[in-house]
């Protein structure tokens, strides 16, 4: 069942490793995060009784946290620059890249240590030539559980447990999109949606 999961949420969005297909990708990333957001925060404030500002406090960790020692050297672009391409390189390295490539290598070596008859029998079809960035993820099952505690792992960093609620399940996101498309979608997701927040929450619960 939980194979089966993986797979089909591995399936949806574009295989095709091509401009066209990233920015479909990236659009459905931010597309879901966007509806997870607004789900989780009615459901917050509606069920919870959490306030607005707590909600606002958690969507904004770590970005307004640099805004004003940011603003006060150089304004806004000092804050657009930390937020929105220095957090997105670094965080989608650390958190996202490197723990799925060691993912992959681990796959990789056991994959190819299975004799003939064990990969049919635990249905492993690696194929490089067929394989994603990350492998095949028919395999032996080592890449849905890096994507959920590094994601976990994320959210903590960015506050306490009800931040898992909200950048933990982007982490989770981005890591889908690094899987479909590599780093660089997943950045490019990660800053956007950065943005968004920045520029886009004031406006929201001002």
């Amino acid at each position: 069942m939980i194979r089966s999961g993986i797979e089909g949420l591995m399936e949806f969005g574009t295989h095709k490793h091509s401009l066209v297909g990233n920015l479909k990708n990236i659009f459905a990333a931010f597309a879901a995060m966007l509806v997870w957001t607004i789900f989780i925060t009615v459901v917050l404030t509606a069920i919870a009784g959490v306030e607005t500002n707590e909600i606002r406090a958690i969507l904004a960790a770590k970005i307004y946290s640099v805004a004003p020692s940011a603003s006060a050297k150089s304004g806004v672009l000092n804050v657009f620059f930390m937020a929105c391409i220095r957090a997105p390189l670094w965080e989608e390295l650390y958190y996202r890249w490197a723990p799925l490539m060691v993912a992959m290598s681990l796959e990789i070596i056991l994959v190819r240590g299975f004799s003939r008859n064990n990969q049919r029998a635990r249905e492993v079809e690696y194929n490089q030539d067929c394989a994603h960035l990350y492998g095949n993820l028919k395999g032996t099952g080592l890449i849905l559980p890096v994507m959920i505690f590094s994601s976990i792992a994320f959210g903590l960093a960015h506050g306490g447990v009800m931040n898992i609620m909200y950048q933990g399940v982007g982490g989770f996101i981005f890591a889908w999109l690094m899987i479909k498309g590599g780093y660089w979608p997943a950045v490019i997701a990660h800053g956007t949606w950065n943005f968004m927040l920045m520029f886009g929450l004031p406006v929201i619960f001002k």
